[in-house]
């Protein structure tokens, strides 16, 4: 028979590592992205949750007057975002809510045909890497940038 093992709780120093991403609920994820986005200048910025939000987790208003559409996913560092889910928000984010802009961001990272399938519909991609360039402020607003690294 097996003897249980005892998981030891993480030290300060191995909690820091982990990107604050993983520590958050989904719903803490959408209102985290929300906060860069007024960070970065954005006004209006709202959260309309819930399962009939669309797609939209996070709607606002550009500093250059432009509305903007976010598409959150927090998903661990293994799971990847497929073309399904970038498919649903690219249904509804420029028809239904009339995005200027169409972001999807996700604490992973996106499968070669998610990533494809974002490219040609107009939506800008952040994954993982350059998520953590957004919060350090090392990499300018993502509404500002194009997917050149989907090319």
């Amino acid at each position: 028979m097996l003897e249980p093992q005892v998981i030891q709780p993480l030290t300060p120093e191995e909690l820091a590592k982990i990107p604050r991403w993983f520590l958050m609920s989904p719903t803490e994820f959408e209102h985290a992205i929300a906060d860069l986005c007024r960070r970065d200048g954005c006004t209006e910025v709202r959260t309309p949750g819930g399962a009939g939000d669309l797609g939209a987790d996070v709607i606002a208003v550009t500093p250059e007057g432009s509305t903007l559409v976010v598409q959150c996913k927090r998903y661990s560092s293994s799971g990847l975002v497929g073309s399904p889910e970038v498919q649903k928000f690219a249904g509804t984010v420029f028809h239904h809510h009339k995005a200027d802009t169409a972001l999807f961001v996700t604490s992973s990272m996106l499968t070669k045909p998610a990533k494809a399938y974002a490219k040609s519909a107009g939506i800008r991609v952040i994954e993982s890497a350059e998520l953590e360039q957004w919060d350090k402020g090392s990499l300018r607003a993502p509404w500002g940038i194009a997917n050149e690294h989907l090319s």
